[in-house]
């Protein structure tokens, strides 16, 4: 559905919730990723105001009790944060149980989707966000994905009508809803590299820096 096409309703028109999993441990870091200084606050807090500035009808951050309780936190009220408690968990655990948070304080629609943001890609702009979830309303029901150089990165909008599928993902992560359904696959094209450099090691922070201070404004 474009948006010119859109019915006047707004109630009609799907919703794009936001899920940034955060609860890594960030072994090969050192030292929790979240709460790097990143910009005027930390990696998690940036990635937090640039989905809620590219106007996410809501979001959810699923956390770690101790990274929750090391953030100073949006105080918007599309905000939400989830508890990881299983040390075991993988990242599409995290991801639904965002899904969960979403569903009990905004009652998705089949229509209405969630985007994947990870909490450890802070170069990630409002900008793409946004396009993301406006390719979502010209695709409703389908995917859409944020691809650089031909490689499928972040963020990834995901209908709640395809939720059945992706709880069978477990061995492949999120990432295998893109292969399992792949003819309804849309990508959005990204120009720079640094929206899809995630964090995983010192050498990952360093990197995404020292690009982000040689760009021009």
């Amino acid at each position: 559905m474009s948006e010119s096409d859109a019915p006047n309703d707004p109630q009609s028109q799907p919703r794009v919730f936001a899920i940034i999993p955060a609860a890594g441990k960030s072994k090969r870091m050192g030292s929790p990723k979240q709460l790097l200084e990143f910009g005027e606050s930390t990696v998690l807090e940036t990635i937090i105001e640039t989905i809620l500035q590219a106007g996410t009808d809501g979001l959810v951050v699923v956390t770690r009790l101790a990274i929750d309780d090391a953030l100073e936190l949006s105080e918007d009220p599309r905000f939400l944060t989830a508890i990881l408690t299983n040390p075991k968990a993988e990242m599409l655990d995290s991801i639904l149980l965002g899904v969960e948070r979403l569903t009990k304080q905004f009652a998705p629609r089949e229509c209405d989707a969630f985007m994947v943001c990870p909490g450890d890609v802070p170069g990630v702009t409002s900008e793409l966000v946004a396009t993301c979830a406006r390719e979502y309303l010209n695709h409703a029901g389908e995917i859409v994905v944020a691809s650089h150089d031909n490689k499928d990165g972040h963020p990834i909008v995901v209908p709640f009508g395809m939720l059945e599928e992706v709880k069978t993902l477990n061995d492949v992560g999120l990432r295998g809803i893109l292969e399992k359904a792949s003819e309804q696959v849309h990508r959005v094209g990204v120009g720079s590299e640094t929206t899809q450099i995630d964090l995983d090691t010192p050498a990952d922070y360093e990197m995404l820096q020292d690009r982000l201070e040689d760009s021009p404004e």
